[in-house]
């Protein structure tokens, strides 16, 4: 026998239940869009951020302003600088285009303008682009511009003073 009670509440039950499956998928796909990763956004600021340090530090020519120091500014400060922003683009934490370009170019900055008689030797020559006029760089400072240098053994031969700062 038909029981037209019972068919209308299984018609009820399956619509009400259709409109509750469908409401869980639009709460999962708002929870999965707002909570699957709380980090992203941050971490999309940071990526951001490394980008912006990295494409300023290939545009700028000057060791000065890739430290964002002045010629005035004291070793301590100099290692600060040098540290902070290494921490940022560092090739083995930063995975972006152009840091280990950013990187070396940022290490020989540090390098030159740690250095007393580097700097003074540097303040001398300062309207040559030691980036681009590569003979005279190599001229000027043969340890930094040598092609076989790299700024992960640079850290060995920094002053001791600076070594607080790396460690």
């Amino acid at each position: 026998m038909f029981n037209t009670q019972n068919y209308f509440l299984d018609q009820e039950f399956q619509s009400t239940k259709n409109l509750f499956e469908i409401f869980q998928k639009e709460q999962k796909e708002k929870n999965l869009n707002q909570f699957e990763n709380p980090n992203q956004k941050k971490n999309e600021t940071k990526n951001l951020k490394k980008k912006k340090e990295i494409k300023r530090i290939l545009e700028k020519n000057s060791l000065y302003e890739i430290l964002q120091e002045n010629q005035f500014s004291s070793e301590n400060k100099i290692g600060n600088s040098l540290k902070k922003i290494g921490e940022k683009i560092h090739p083995d934490k930063c995975l972006e285009n152009g840091s280990e370009r950013a990187f070396k170019k940022l290490v020989i900055a540090g390098s030159i303008l740690s250095d007393s008689n580097k700097k003074l030797k540097y303040s001398q020559n300062q309207n040559i682009n030691l980036f681009s006029q590569t003979n005279q760089a190599l001229e000027l400072f043969p340890e930094e511009f040598n092609p076989r240098f790299n700024p992960r053994n640079y850290f060995n031969n920094f002053p001791s003073n600076f070594l607080i700062y790396f460690n």
